[in-house]
């Protein structure tokens, strides 16, 4: 009886602005996350076109709204004074303080930015092994990032990266996005996504049988998507003191593959994941390990 793993993965559309919206950050400040695509921006109601002045806001819903949040308004002429924070929610409405700025007020179908948690990959049919990178693109002097937030197991994680030439993708697979603090001052950011998303690593028995005799197969089961078949030494559990993320290995045969397409492994390997390297087509993956479990 063999170790067999079966998951699903499909990135959605990326964007690389759906975290963060541009903005200037000083060092030691994070980000503002505000961007349209995974954080929330919810429309007022049509009684909202009284609200000038006011404090309570109707709206259309309130999900993912939490107390204590800073929140901005996309109108142009910036209805709302900066510093502007929830101070109670319920199913229909958003208490805020400071109230709303002078005669501008909040108006029918206005659209107010409630940035906090970033939502930037969900579980669905096609995607049962979530998590993608996060990418950053900025302007000014090179700088390290620390990106804060929960994986596919919603444990807290965190990683520190370094842009070069005004880019920068992290190593780590996110769901959520809570924090992005830059050490240095830069001009010009914004945070999102890209096409790259790994699945979870699945480790195995490689204190087993030898040769290791781990099967893999992907199948395209639609759509268009690149991926690649890694493996690592590294203990995704149990990382050395000086290592933040297991080191991955492209496995020889299944790199940069778009159809179905399986290989064998015989060389011990702690664990195994598939990487989407780019494309929004769904893929289901197979590891079956023989003599294990």
């Amino acid at each position: 009886m063999g170790t067999h793993v079966t998951f699903t993965k499909q990135l959605a559309t990326a964007h690389s602005a759906g975290i963060a919206a541009s903005q200037s950050v000083t060092g030691g400040n994070a980000f503002v996350l505000n961007g349209s695509n995974y954080t929330n921006y919810l429309s007022t109601t049509s009684s909202a076109a009284a609200a000038v002045g006011a404090v309570v806001i109707p709206m259309t819903a309130t999900t993912g709204v939490v107390v204590g949040q800073t929140i901005t308004d996309t109108t142009t002429s910036g209805a709302l004074v900066a510093g502007t924070t929830v101070q109670a929610v319920s199913a229909t409405s958003v208490t805020i303080w400071p109230p709303v700025a002078g005669s501008v007020g909040i108006g029918s179908g206005d659209t107010i930015v409630f940035p906090g948690l970033a939502t930037i990959d969900t579980a669905t049919a096609a995607n049962s092994a979530i998590g993608r990178r996060v990418v950053i693109a900025y302007s000014g002097s090179d700088t390290t990032f620390t990106i804060v937030g929960t994986n596919t197991n919603g444990a807290t994680i965190s990683e520190t990266i370094t842009g070069v030439s005004g880019a920068v993708q992290s190593n780590m697979d996110f769901v959520t996005v809570s924090s992005i603090t830059p050490v240095g001052s830069i001009t010009g950011a914004t945070a999102g996504t890209n096409g790259v998303g790994s699945s979870q690593w699945w480790t195995f028995n490689w204190r087993g049988y030898s040769p290791m005799n781990l099967g893999m197969a992907v199948e395209l089961v639609s759509g268009a998507v690149n991926f690649t078949v890694q493996h690592t030494y590294d203990d995704p559990n149990n990382l050395r003191a000086s290592a933040t993320y297991p080191l991955p290995f492209n496995d020889p045969i299944i790199t940069g593959a778009s159809n179905n397409i399986d290989a064998i492994s015989t060389g011990p390997i702690t664990a195994s994941r598939v990487l989407i390297n780019s494309g929004t087509g769904e893929i289901r993956v197979r590891f079956l390990q023989a003599g294990a479990g």
